[in-house]
């Protein structure tokens, strides 16, 4: 107690502290820190934004049949579940085709659902505009295909499937089906909200001109999604050739792992803010051993040990550390608050994937980010604290 009580006084002077350099080390915390986590929260949202998206849509697990239509779904579940006790599945149909439309023709990917599958809920609630299809010959379409070809709600349409011809197998027939659109979705994805239709799996079945126990495949949904890959491996193995399966990270990897490094590198770049404002902290502490030395001077000639000493001044940098990341912090939530609710930066949807800058505030990043401020803070005491522990009493009484 008699160490901080010192500290508390060395840092302070007549009610202020001690000198501008302690403030603008202080500040350059602020700074850093909230800068540093702002920028974290933005690439978490952008990763969080994009899981969910895929998640919403394909499930936890994927689960394909090589070269085939998959058949048999319950004899299917109840071998999966003797690999994986925990687990919802529902069966799905995917093709491509092309939509005409007020003169243009856009190639899309269609993609079949059961009317109460594994992924409905999370679909239904990104509906925003019009109503969740109430027959098996409604669809409905992301929002940026509705804008770019002008379909509204209830509109007619009429879908194109390429099917091999019966008198040619090199050449292809199309085949229509009329459809009506019962709702525009935000499926969180710019190429999914450009190119997908969502119908039940009747309708697709009925435009490929399959028997309704023919699925291109399984959605499965776990408890955790974290343990996707592992459990994917699992059922592979367990069902083995020709059933494979993919989990939600591996249907994105390239993305999910390139996320994974420009966030690591977007810390240790941002970080040098923090690294430079401790720089300013160090200086700040050697100008206050080099204002103290009488002080330091008297408690050595009172029989103050080097460690008294070197804990007043360890103290004082961590005082200024802690002071500096909680502002940091409380900055940095201000940056994400003004973040997530302005529209401070357009992105271009065709390129980023999404049309606006997410922000996910993940609590362990501001646990990472306050412990290497702090931590930075405290080594940056070192020094001048080892300086003032050395000082010998009759430097600082020489010329009293």
């Amino acid at each position: 107690m008699l160490e901080f009580w010192l500290s508390m006084r060395f840092l302070k002077g007549a009610g202020k502290f001690i000198g501008i350099s302690s403030k603008l080390s202080i500040a350059g915390l602020i700074i850093g820190v909230g800068v540093l986590l702002a920028a974290m929260a933005v690439v978490e949202g952008f990763q969080k934004t994009i899981k969910d998206s895929v998640i919403d849509l394909s499930g936890h697990i994927v689960l394909i049949k090589r070269g085939t239509y998959l058949s048999g779904i319950d004899e299917l579940k109840k071998k999966i579940n003797n690999t994986i006790p925990k687990y919802t599945a529902s069966p799905f149909i995917h093709a491509e085709a092309m939509l005409p439309h007020n003169g243009q023709v856009r190639g899309i990917m269609v993609q079949g659902m059961a009317k109460d599958g594994v992924r409905a809920p999370s679909l239904k609630k990104r509906l925003i505009k019009g109503k969740w299809p109430s027959s098996s010959e409604h669809i409905l379409i992301g929002k940026e295909l509705a804008k770019q070809m002008d379909i509204k709600i209830g509109d007619t349409l009429k879908v194109v499937v390429p099917m091999p011809s019966k008198v040619n197998s090199n050449q292809f027939q199309p085949k229509l089906t009329e459809v009506r659109l019962s709702g525009i979705m935000d499926f969180g994805k710019y190429e999914y909200n450009e190119r997908m239709l969502v119908a039940h799996n009747e309708l697709v079945q009925k435009m490929l001109g399959l028997n309704a126990k023919a699925f291109s495949g399984l959605r499965i949904m776990l408890p955790d999604s974290e343990t996707a890959v592992v459990d994917a491996s699992k059922i592979s193995q367990a069902l083995g050739y020709p059933y494979y399966t993919r989990s939600w990270y591996e249907l994105n990897l390239n993305f999910f792992e390139a996320l994974k490094l420009e966030k690591m590198v977007l810390f240790i770049v941002l970080s040098v803010m923090v690294i430079a404002a401790s720089f300013n902290t160090c200086s700040s502490l050697f100008i206050s051993v080099v204002k103290r030395y009488r002080n330091i001077s008297i408690l050595k000639a009172l029989g103050a040990g080097p460690d008294v000493i070197l804990k007043i001044f360890s103290i004082q940098g961590l005082l200024i550390g802690f002071v500096g990341t909680f502002l940091g912090v409380l900055f940095g939530l201000f940056l994400v608050y003004i973040i997530a609710n302005y529209s401070l930066v357009d992105m271009p949807a065709d390129i980023y994937k999404i049309d606006r800058l997410p922000i996910s505030l993940d609590w362990l990043d501001i646990a990472k980010v306050s412990c290497f401020s702090f931590l930075i803070s405290f080594l940056a005491s070192i020094l001048p604290a080892m300086k003032a522990s050395k000082t010998l009493p009759v430097e600082g009484l020489r010329y009293e």
